[in-house]
């Protein structure tokens, strides 16, 4: 039996430990010294306990040590984490997506000095995510524009004759700011309303509505003594794109419905 490490080493190191643990360490050391461990294994053992104290993993008792049993497994903490949306995903970006990867890796990690360098990372991936808000909240509200329906109805008030192209361009701005959500209806409830936020006279708002009309950019339906303006989703869309075939499908019921065209 090698006695490498001798018996006053192995209290110097138990000394090194916290005090409320001493006794119980003394008792099991020399528990395992009766029964045959010899003082290097022990030494060896204590270095090992001490070392899983300050990492702060979960501790072994010196005999599993000098057993040679495994750690224990670290312990799920709290419940289970719910994955994000795809769209929660892309708000992130893809430094803010990379921070979550880093995060949730070193929440995973073993080796305590691996994870701690993870969170360092993750945190400092996490600041460059942040965006810069200049002016504008794009994140408030949006929608899409088909691109074929822009160049489509561009095109269309250029090339015909008919006049105040330059005020119908304006009035379709601000039917698409109100355009509704899953909904093609314009949600705007008067001509006036349209008119003071396109800062123009009605008179003016009534032609560049007939005009969009009539290059196919609106659609208005007759509703009892109520006109609604519908944009066709496939031009202008607000909402889940899972949906827009619905949607699509919807509007084309209501602009085709037998008496309500104009």
């Amino acid at each position: 039996m090698n006695d490498w490490y001798p018996v006053d080493t192995i209290w110097y190191l138990l000394d090194t430990n916290r005090r409320g643990d001493h006794v119980r360490q003394e008792t099991e050391v020399n528990r395992l010294k009766r029964a045959g461990v010899d003082a290097e294994t022990l030494g060896l053992a204590i270095v090992y306990q001490d070392a899983q104290k300050r990492c702060g993993v979960g501790m072994q008792s010196i005999a599993d040590i000098c057993a040679g049993k495994p750690p224990p497994q670290k312990r799920k903490r709290g419940a289970d984490v719910v994955p994000l949306s795809d769209r929660q995903l892309r708000r992130r970006g893809l430094a803010g997506q990379a921070a979550l990867i880093l995060h949730t890796a070193a929440e995973q990690e073993q080796n305590p000095e691996t994870a701690a360098e993870l969170r360092r990372l993750a945190d400092e991936t996490r600041v460059v995510s942040q965006p810069v808000q200049l002016e504008f909240n794009f994140w408030r509200g949006n929608f899409s524009v088909s691109d074929h329906y822009l160049d489509a109805v561009m095109q269309r008030l250029k090339t015909s004759e008919i006049s105040r192209g330059l005020e119908a361009k304006n009035v379709l701005m601000g039917l698409m700011r109100f355009v509704g959500k899953l909904d093609p209806e314009v949600k705007i409830d008067s001509q006036d309303q349209l008119a003071e936020y396109c800062g123009m006279q009605r008179a003016n708002v009534t032609r560049a509505l007939a005009v969009l009309e009539q290059v196919g950019a609106i659609k208005r339906v007759k509703s009892g003594r109520r006109t609604r303006i519908y944009i066709t989703p496939e031009g202008v869309f607000r909402g889940a794109m899972d949906k827009h075939a619905e949607t699509v499908a919807a509007y084309a019921n209501v602009v085709k419905m037998p008496g309500q065209e104009r």
